[in-house]
């Protein structure tokens, strides 16, 4: 079993930056700690794994491009899923547990909604849309990634600085589709991106059936769709970004499958099975922190050699291991 420094709150019990303000901008041009049981080989990693990222990480994009590594001073941009909503209400857990973990970088959550004053995301660190630039259920998911990384872009790369991601649901999409615009050299996408980590929850990689209406995100969201096909998987920053994709087979709406993106690279994958003493729900896969070490799940590391995948009944809780995997580099 391969072991690491110290346990999540030591390994941020340092003390604490002054936490920066909230800010409302539109931008339309950012002990042990082993997996438990989670047993892994220290086999050096295999970047033809991840075919994908290999002339990113043979080749970084822009100059002073920042060197990736363990930190818990990255801002963290927090990225919801389909529907408007109260950012607070959605992101409060996973902020208080950052804090009480002594993560001193800004975290923001991000808000991409408004249609109207009643129709909109409220409670954001950051909104991308407003009167004058909406957004709705009826624009491009292409459109949501674009904006988002206009404003990674505008904070921080533009200045050299990189940032982590937590996505839940539909905002796992829209992580792929800002790399995916930035990567191809999409009209209207920034030059480049510094991404060292994203984390995505419950993110339908490979669709859903959603049915509900006929909005074009919706339509976006099937199996086989246009927007689907489009984006690539494990899409990679000039920094090189490694990605964590969390599943539930107790997820309601997005199959454990799909959140982990089947037989697509990523670095690191986590299904946690319905054998546990809680279900881990679309909802609560961005809440649930409780019985850590005592959740059963399957895990796998593509940084290791021939990685097939490991079963653990002591594994981490959806939010340890989103603090985790924003705070190692590769190995953990």
């Amino acid at each position: 079993m391969r072991k690491l420094a110290a346990p999540l709150a030591a390994v941020f019990a340092i003390a604490s930056l002054a936490a920066c303000g909230t800010d409302s901008t539109v931008h339309t041009e950012q002990a042990d700690v082993s997996l438990a049981a989670m047993q892994q080989s220290d086999a050096d990693p295999d970047v033809a794994q991840l075919p994908e990222s290999v002339d990113m990480l043979m080749h970084s994009a822009a100059a002073g491009t920042p060197k990736r590594g363990d930190s818990k001073n990255e801002p963290v941009y927090l990225v919801h899923g389909y529907t408007y909503g109260d950012c607070g209400s959605r992101w409060n857990t996973l902020k208080g547990k950052l804090r009480d973990w002594r993560w001193t970088g800004p975290i923001h959550t991000v808000g991409y909604y408004y249609a109207n004053e009643k129709s909109r995301d409220t409670n954001c660190d950051i909104n991308l849309a407003d009167a004058k630039n909406p957004l709705t259920y009826n624009d491009s998911i292409m459109e949501v990634g674009r904006r988002v990384a206009w404003d990674i872009h505008n904070r921080y790369a533009k200045d050299g600085r990189s940032v982590d991601v937590v996505a839940h649901s539909m905002g796992g999409l829209v992580m792929r589709a800002a790399l995916t615009g930035v990567a191809t050299k999409a009209k209207g996408f920034p030059p480049h991106l510094y991404i060292e980590d994203v984390v995505t929850l419950g993110t339908p990689h490979q669709g859903f059936d959603c049915r509900s209406t006929e909005w074009l995100q919706c339509r976006e969201m099937r199996p086989g769709s246009a927007l689907l096909g489009s984006l690539r998987h494990n899409p990679q920053s000039a920094q090189r970004t490694d990605w964590t994709l969390v599943s539930s087979e107790d997820d309601e709406t997005v199959s454990a499958n799909s959140g982990i993106d089947l037989n697509q690279p990523a670095g690191h994958k986590i299904k946690y099975l319905a054998t546990n003493k809680v279900k881990v729900t679309h909802s609560s896969i961005r809440t649930e922190h409780r019985y850590h070490r005592e959740w059963n799940l399957r895990y796998w590391n593509h940084y290791f050699k021939d990685d097939k995948g490991k079963e653990t009944s002591k594994g981490w809780s959806p939010l340890h291991t989103a603090g985790f995997a924003i705070y190692y580099a590769d190995k953990w």
